[in-house]
């Protein structure tokens, strides 16, 4: 027998998370291990060589009774790519929970600048502007230093993350595409260079998580979250008429799929003009 074979599921996993550590960022290693533990230990202790497909479906059911789909695709995944490399004719098939369409809550622009009236001058307020007005994931605006401001715009290059062991780690962009230059205007500059210290962001993005939903909580607001800032921005580029191709650069994507599938929001405001604007139109055709 193969001696691939005699190892647990727990140690298959374990090993094939331990060869992903030198490509892998620190935050996507803690989420496997911590997905391995919660999720899938009830096959931890099973040989390969006894790991059968009624078990997988089995522990996938019960998953699926306690958690969302995605959650429950993600342990799956996880699981099918540790047993691809230790058996990899093991050949399976697993009925998976039906994805679900996701909604997104994406903030008027009215919203915006009354929640930069009351976050103005305070911790936050450096966060905020980098996720609504230039579309910044938490990782990149803890990770920025003045360096990165230029007379161009805002240079990103590279990330913050948080490992396993609580620490926050500097890493490359999240893919070549992460590489790039965003646009600034001179007033945000100036608040950018005139942060005390060299970078820019003083807090961690878990105290941005959490100072965002008490921040929110305090003034009475409308609960999203912190992440919907960077929908915000992308929206408002499509509602320019900024081409997909340059907003999913802008935004670190290596292509325009999830400009299509997530961003493309439309404001309730927005609509009622357009429908004006359609409205109008017809109506010349009677003039």
């Amino acid at each position: 027998m193969n001696n691939s074979k005699k190892i647990t599921v727990r140690q298959a996993i374990e090993r094939y998370i331990e060869s992903k550590t030198a490509v892998l960022s620190p935050s996507t290693i803690y989420g496997y291990k911590k997905t391995s533990q919660r999720y899938l230990y009830t096959l931890h202790e099973i040989k390969i060589s006894q790991l059968d497909q009624e078990m997988i479906q089995r522990t996938i059911n019960k998953l699926s009774y306690c958690y969302s789909p995605k959650t429950v695709r993600n342990a799956y995944g996880l699981l099918h790519a540790a047993l691809q490399m230790f058996a990899p004719e093991f050949v399976y098939r697993i009925s998976l929970p039906q994805k679900i369409k996701t909604s997104f809550y994406v903030p008027e622009e009215a919203e915006i600048k009354m929640i930069y009236k009351l976050i103005k001058n305070t911790e936050l307020e450096i966060p905020f502007l980098l996720a609504s007005q230039c579309g910044l994931r938490p990782s990149e605006i803890c990770a920025l230093t003045k360096d990165c401001v230029t007379n161009d715009g805002l240079e990103i290059r590279k990330a913050v993350v948080v490992n396993e062991f609580g620490r926050e780690v500097y890493k490359p962009p999240k893919s070549y595409a992460g590489y790039r230059t965003i646009p600034i205007s001179p007033s945000l500059r100036d608040k950018l260079l005139a942060t005390p210290d060299n970078r820019i962001c003083g807090i961690s993005s878990n105290k941005i998580s959490r100072d965002w939903n008490g921040f929110l909580r305090k003034h009475g607001l409308h609960i999203f979250r912190f992440y919907a800032l960077r929908h915000y921005y992308a929206s408002q580029a499509l509602l320019l008429g900024i081409p997909q191709k340059y907003i999913a650069e802008l935004m670190g994507h290596s292509s325009t799929d999830m400009i299509e599938k997530v961003y493309q929001h439309t404001f309730p405001s927005a609509m009622e003009e357009f429908k004006i604007r359609i409205s109008n139109n017809i109506e010349k055709l009677f003039g």
